[in-house]
């Protein structure tokens, strides 16, 4: 089948595995009825294209105003490979479909289970996985974390005196899926997902309330001051969850970088420009951390 692989940045060829981060076009999308139709962005490869850059450019920091960008760091940004895939005439078939729309969210989601042998057709590992589908009713965005692979070597650190890993290798990549036309910080908020881990600490969306704790929240009342202790550094709270409110909620959030505009994990669309939105202090040392680690297998 026609393809075009566009390998965007080389990233650490020194390395035997660079960190990777993928942008796939969906081939074929798995519609809320549960029928498969050929995904619009087949049709779409300059959209596709200019889709794949905005993303870049947002994960990386470059956009006008932009504040979060520790992407664009010397020791992580020129080190990641960047690639894209684009691949028509595939067969309408469920193995060929990396995305489905839900009607609960009004999201496209990734098919996680389908990304690794789409990859490994192509020879590709990747870290972290985008699929960009042209979905003409669903266009949330949403993501899977990162499953670990264990069985292989890591970088020690402690969370609340427990040890944990930075572990080097995915069992199963970080995956998303997202709209075409998606914008704003969304990027960079489901790399946030994606590149965190379901075995040593997951970025969970700090915009609900949630009922069970995950790396950037905490459950309970009163709220508790060090958040968390990181690699020894205590890490405050966020008491007032910037001027959004907790309202009722029993969970609470890591102290803010910027104390005046929500956290990039946080409902960052009540902004006027929600470019000015960062990771909450916690959540952007563990997320460096973690690609640092990832950097130096």
């Amino acid at each position: 089948m026609p393809v075009d692989i566009q390998i965007l940045q080389s990233g650490d060829s020194s390395r035997p595995r660079p960190y990777s981060i993928l942008f796939a076009a969906n081939p074929v999308l798995k519609q809320a009825s549960g029928a498969l139709i050929i995904d619009p962005v087949m049709t779409q490869q300059a959209a596709f294209n200019t889709c794949v850059r905005y993303a870049i450019d947002c994960l990386f920091g470059r956009l006008p105003a932009q504040a979060e960008n520790f992407l664009a760091d010397p020791a992580i940004g020129p080190r990641i490979r960047l690639i894209s895939v684009f691949e028509t005439g595939l067969p309408v078939s469920d193995p060929n479909s990396l995305v489905e729309e839900r009607v609960f969210g009004g999201l496209v989601a990734p098919r996680r289970g389908r990304y690794a042998p789409y990859l490994a057709r192509h020879g590709i590992l990747a870290d972290v996985a985008y699929a960009i589908s042209a979905s003409d009713d669903f266009r949330r965005a949403s993501a899977y974390g990162t499953t670990d692979d264990t069985g292989r070597p890591g970088t020690p650190f402690r969370l609340d005196g427990q040890s944990l890993m930075h572990w080097h290798f995915p069992d199963i990549s970080g995956t998303v899926a997202m709209h075409l036309t998606a914008r704003s910080l969304t990027p960079a908020h489901e790399f946030g997902h994606a590149a965190s881990s379901y075995n040593s600490g997951f970025v969970t969306d700090l915009y609900i309330p949630n009922t069970s704790p995950n790396f950037n929240v905490r459950i309970g009342r009163p709220i508790v001051n060090p958040f968390a202790t990181y690699n020894g550094t205590p890490f405050a709270p966020d008491p007032t969850r910037d001027g959004l409110g907790y309202g009722a909620w029993n969970s609470y959030h890591p102290a803010l970088v910027n104390a005046t505009v929500p956290a990039l994990m946080d409902n960052y669309t009540t902004q006027v420009n929600p470019l000015v939105c960062r990771h909450d202090t916690i959540t952007r040392a563990f997320l460096r951390d973690r690609l640092i680690a990832k950097l130096g297998r």
